[in-house]
């Protein structure tokens, strides 16, 4: 069973994730991504650098893939690149993770699984 992260614009790509998520649980893996159920305590009272330490320690810590949605802002987010970054290149010892990218950049969205 893996860990999985869904690195994804939280505005623009919810959809995407929970259709993801859902696939995830269904396949028997674990979904540890920053979505409805996980989130980032008092976000709105945090630097940037104390949001990426805890994303970094609750959740990429021990992550096995990170699954990247690419939508139509991904570009602008200020997490996205730093999240991949942190699952490439793991810290105190522990293992590199996969990235997966889903391309989400059309309006058609015929290509997500029922």
């Amino acid at each position: 069973m893996a860990r999985i992260f869904i690195s994804f614009h939280h505005e623009f790509n919810q959809n995407h994730a929970r259709v993801i998520s859902k696939m995830i649980r269904i396949l028997g893996h674990t979904d540890i991504s920053v979505n409805d159920g996980n989130k980032v305590q008092n976000e709105d009272f945090k630097t940037d650098e104390q949001i990426r330490q805890e994303i970094r320690d609750s959740f990429l810590r021990d992550v096995d893939v990170t699954i990247v949605i690419v939508g139509k802002d991904t570009i602008n987010r200020k997490h996205i690149d730093w999240e991949i970054r942190s699952t490439m290149h793991k810290f105190d010892g522990h293992r590199d993770g996969a990235i997966v990218v889903i391309n989400a950049l059309q309006n058609d969205e015929s290509w997500i699984l029922d």
